[in-house]
């Protein structure tokens, strides 16, 4: 069932994830997938499935856990006030689960969807407050390795998620409980992590582009959050138009989807040139799609123009003659318009 609930997220089919929710019988399990769905949709409707989920669980352990949830997907929708209620509730019971390793899952837990709620601050002190509790308990070693391990896990993963220097401190909290536990290797993975990241900062796109001659694209597109909102987009960008340059076509319209949402959720521009360069770059490999896109990013009639003739006369090249000329009405200038309408009368000739 999951991989199924999770296809239909992707195409954005929400109802059929709800209706496959509604039947997961676990309901800390019907939690998680509820808040996913709401994450993704902001659509308020689903709330209620969620606060009756949580209500069903009578134990502290599962409920703690389920309340953060609820927590995170408040914060999805804007609804602050509720959603901070809820993750204070989390951490009131979270003092009741008893053991102190159980008590410090839960606040891992609880810490990571802070977290995915955009609360980094708040998730770095949970994550300590769990430390904390493991460091004054008198547990066996075996007793709590493998949550130390676990947790680890989790506030590498909260560092991998943060877009801005608090990330350092989450690499460095997680470097730190590994070699607590003597797992050396993990923690200079992790130092190596965050070097990479400081690099980023430091030199900006650069570091970008040195990944991508090594062909370190996924560390790219990791690192690339590090950059200012602009030089961001631009990066997203140049790495999707190097990721169809090398047949990986699922991730690179991915990565291109998430330059685009950028750039149209954000309060920043980028110049003209650098679009039109990247516009121009995708033509020249064969893709047509997103230099469509790109074109009405452009704020230059001109520029923009001439990209979307680019497109147009390139359906028309591929046989697509209808849609070449639907693209190539809706160019403003006359001369740009007249020349590719042309070209492509001649190609379906």
């Amino acid at each position: 069932m999951a991989g199924e609930f999770h296809r239909l997220i992707r195409v954005g089919n929400y109802v059929g994830a709800m209706k496959l929710a509604r039947r997961e019988e676990n309901p800390i399990k019907r939690a998680v997938m509820i808040t996913e769905v709401v994450e993704r949709s902001k659509r308020r409707e689903f709330l209620g499935d969620l606060i009756r989920t949580v209500e069903e669980i009578k134990d502290a352990y599962g409920r703690a856990i389920a309340e953060s949830y609820a927590g995170r997907a408040f914060y999805a929708v804007g609804d602050e006030e509720e959603a901070e209620l809820r993750f204070k509730t989390a951490l009131e019971l979270s003092n009741r689960v008893g053991t102190p390793w159980k008590s410090a899952e839960v606040l891992g837990v609880i810490a990571g969807n802070l977290v995915e709620a955009g609360l980094y601050s708040e998730g770095l002190k949970c994550y300590r407050r769990a430390i904390d509790l493991l460091q004054a308990s008198r547990a066996l070693y075996s007793e709590t390795v493998s949550v130390i391990t676990r947790l680890a896990e989790m506030v590498e993963r909260s560092g991998d998620e943060t877009p801005n220097e608090t990330a350092l401190k989450f690499y460095d909290l997680a470097a730190g409980l590994y070699r607590s536990i003597n797992f050396n290797l993990q923690a200079r993975e992790i130092e190596e992590k965050k070097n990479l990241c400081l690099q980023t900062i430091e030199n900006g796109s650069r570091t970008i582009a040195d990944l991508l001659n090594r062909g370190e694209v996924v560390k790219a597109i990791e690192v690339s959050r590090f950059l200012k909102p602009a030089e961001r987009c631009l990066a997203l960008l140049n790495i999707s138009y190097w990721l169809f340059l090398h047949n990986e076509p699922r991730l690179a319209r991915e990565t291109f989807k998430m330059a685009v949402d950028d750039l149209l959720i954000g309060k920043f521009s980028v110049p003209d040139v650098e679009v039109e360069k990247i516009a121009y770059k995708l033509l020249r490999i064969g893709r047509l799609e997103e230099p469509l896109i790109l074109a009405g990013m452009i704020r230059d009639d001109r520029k923009a123009a001439e990209i979307l003739g680019e497109v147009a006369v390139g359906y028309a090249r591929r046989g697509e003659a209808e849609k070449a000329l639907s693209i190539a009405s809706g160019i403003k200038n006359e001369e740009v318009r007249n020349r590719s309408v042309e070209e492509i009368m001649r190609l379906r000739t």
